[in-house]
């Protein structure tokens, strides 16, 4: 692994973890073993790292739903896989570190959530069409509008002012607002089906 990539790896378990505020650039040097002109010579400060952390986040989270997507037998199980693949991934993730992202750093804020709500709206957008088509989801479902309202609840789930980390947890969070977007949208059959899935792996929980 190359040192910019072994920083970028690190760091970003660092600050998802911890939170933005807390982990400074020493710090990101001294638990890497690195002399600080080290990581200096790879980023050019602070927000520039973190720009590439969030990048590669990102990159790493479709990798692994593209491979949830190509295991999948049906749109259904792919569904509740990607619900369990979130559930895990935000458990590990500080809500200080969106909150840090949102007060301290605005502008990469601005520019990563713009950067990742197009993709994201695009990607549920087609995966509920997918699901009209089969059966799954309701016809004449407004597919972008429902993709665009579930970005936008996403957004908020980590406004600390709007759900206190103390009262809700991100995993409930995310469960409440997947599942209640996708039952929402779901034809009779689509939901037995769903259920049935659900119970499945509820007990294989057990």
């Amino acid at each position: 692994m190359e040192v910019k990539e072994r920083i970028v790896q690190e760091a970003c378990r660092f600050f998802l973890n911890e939170g933005v505020r807390r982990i400074t650039m020493d710090e990101v040097a001294r638990r890497l073993g690195m002399s600080k002109r080290t990581i200096y010579e790879h980023f050019r400060d602070k927000t520039e790292l973190l720009h590439c952390c969030m990048l590669a986040s990102f990159a790493q989270n479709d990798e692994e739903i593209a491979h949830l997507e190509g295991n999948c037998e049906h749109l259904l199980e792919f569904v509740l896989r990607v619900l369990d693949y979130g559930s895990h991934s935000v458990k590990i993730i500080n809500p200080a570190f969106f909150e840090d992202l949102r007060l301290y750093y605005p502008k990469l804020y601005n520019e990563m959530v713009a950067y990742r709500r197009d993709a994201m709206v695009d990607q549920l957008r087609k995966l509920i069409e997918q699901g009209m088509k089969g059966g799954y989801f309701r016809s004449g479902t407004n597919a972008a509008l429902v993709a665009k309202i579930f970005m936008e609840q996403m957004l908020a789930m980590n406004r600390r002012d709007v759900f206190p980390p103390e009262l809700y947890s991100q995993s409930e969070l995310f469960e409440t607002l997947f599942l209640t977007t996708i039952r929402g949208i779901s034809t009779k059959n689509g939901l037995q089906e769903l259920d049935q899935l659900l119970s499945d792996y509820q007990k294989k929980q057990l």
